[in-house]
This record gives C-alpha cells, structure tokens and sequence, in this order.
C-alpha cells in the first residue's frame, strides 16, 4: 500500500506534463492510467480523493474532443448516413451537457454535483454516436475512441458507481430478441400484399433481417451468460445491424406500417437501455 501511495506522488508530478504533450499515444495511456487507479484504489481499500486538476482536464478534454468530432463531420458523411435525422438536435444536446459538465468543475462544485451533472452524458452519448456504427473512418472512429476513454475516466475519476442491474438487462435483451422476430412477422406480411417491394430489395431485407436476428440472439446469450465483453461487441453489432434495417423499413407503405414502427421504437429503446448500461 506505502509503495503504491509513493507511485501516486511521483505520477501526480508527472501527469501536468503528460497533459500538455501533443503525443495522442501518450493522452490515451493517461486516460488508462486515470481508470486503473481507480481500480487499486478500491483493490486496497485506499480513500478516492477527487482529483480536481484531472478533472479538468477531462471535461475540457472531451468538450474539445467532440468539437473535433463535428470538424470531421462533413455534410456528405451526414447524407451518407441511412438513419440521420436526428443527428443535429442529438449532437446539440450532447454539446451542451459536455458544456454544463466542463463548468461544473471549472466552478469548483461539489463531488454530487460534478457527478449529477456527469450522469446524463451516457445516454446522451449513446444516442448522437449510435447513427455513426457503420461508418469506417480512421478519423472519426478514433474521436469515438478517445471521447469514450475520457468518459469512463470522468466516471473513475468521480467516483461514481452503480449497481449493475442484471434482470433489467436480460429483459431488455429479451425484448429485443422478441421484437426482431415480431419485426420478421410484420415484413412477411407485407411482402406478401400488394404494395410489396421488388425482389432485388427482398433479398437484400432478408439478408439484413438474418444478420439481426443472428445479432440479437448472441447479445441475449451474452447477458444470460453475464459475459460483460460479449456484451458490449454485441451491442455494437446490434446497433450496426439495427441502423441498415431501420432504414429499410422506412420504406413501406403498407398497413403493416403502423406496426412495424411500433415495434422500431421498442426495439430502439431496448438497445438504447443496454448500451448505456453496459457503456461505462
């Protein structure tokens, strides 16, 4: 315990240099570090203080991180997206949270209301990031990395822990399981009535139906098996599967409309619950 408290005052001298290295190998290595003390903190029973400098640096970093984020956005990535509609009002909300968070702790408040104003930020995050899933941009994927590291920090940082629910998570895979099928239901339906789509586009459904189905079956698998990494692979996989059905589905125009988007939103609101859930 003495010899890791003695490696706490040397990294403590060390770390302002490492912040204002321009080196993004060394900033993701100090984002690492920061979650990692957390950890032996709470490994040796050693009191967490709240690192105000480290805080900082954190909320101001991931408030500079995403306005990076919306440099690299260009408005013919944003067209190419399928499902963007909602991308500005998103990327709005999440700007000002990072803003409110950011002037929290340049204010000096209090560890709850550092931490109040932390806990919207993963919701938020999980819906402006998830319409993005499927792009494969070295620049934008790598601000999605780093915006992710700094918030997993800020959470190590603050102390700030919650009780895995797991019931709540194998009913919102569950449910996403059950969706997919009813979704598959509702499609046959439609295939088979008069305003069916040509059979180029049947196909390419069924292939994107079977990759959720495959998608959401293993994510169900993982929470029932609490494998808390296949879990958040199996997220992703979903959300990427997700985002190419959605917007097929947007396309009919039959009676199976109205619940075909009934069944969208509960299985949007399933995948938003455990990607939040599982995000930190």
């Amino acid at each position: 315990m003495s010899e890791y408290q003695n490696f706490l005052k040397l990294w403590d001298a060390l770390t302002p240099h490492i912040r204002v290295s321009r080196s993004s190998h060394l900033l993701q290595h100090l984002n690492r570090v920061i979650t990692l003390d957390t950890s032996i903190h709470n490994y040796l029973w050693l009191e967490k203080r709240l690192d105000r400098e480290t805080l900082i640096y954190l909320s101001q970093g991931i408030r500079t991180e995403l306005e990076t984020l919306f440099d690299r956005i260009t408005l013919t990535l944003l067209i190419s997206i399928p499902d963007n509609q909602g991308i500005a009002a998103s990327a709005d909300e999440l700007n000002g949270l990072c803003s409110h968070l950011a002037d929290c702790v340049s204010r000096g408040e209090s560890r709850e209301e550092n931490i109040d104003a932390f806990s919207y930020l993963p919701a938020s995050w999980v819906t402006f990031s998830r319409p993005f899933r499927t792009i494969r941009h070295p620049d934008i994927n790598e601000a999605f990395r780093n915006i992710e590291e700094k918030l997993v920090a800020i959470q190590q940082t603050l102390g700030y822990q919650y009780e895995l629910d797991w019931n709540d998570a194998r009913q919102h895979a569950a449910l996403l399981e059950n969706m997919s099928g009813h979704i598959a239901e509702h499609v046959q339906d439609w295939f088979r009535g008069p305003n069916k789509p040509d059979q180029a586009f049947q196909y390419q459904f069924y292939r994107a139906m079977d990759t959720l189905n495959r998608s959401t079956h293993d994510l169900n698998l993982a929470v029932l098996t609490q494998k808390q990494a296949e879990i958040k692979a199996g997220c992703e996989k979903t959300a990427i599967a997700w985002t190419e059905l959605h917007g097929m589905l947007k396309t009919c125009e039959s009676k199976e409309r109205e619940a075909l988007a009934e069944d969208s939103l509960s299985i949007t609101r399933a995948l938003l619950q455990l990607e939040i859930l599982f995000l930190l």
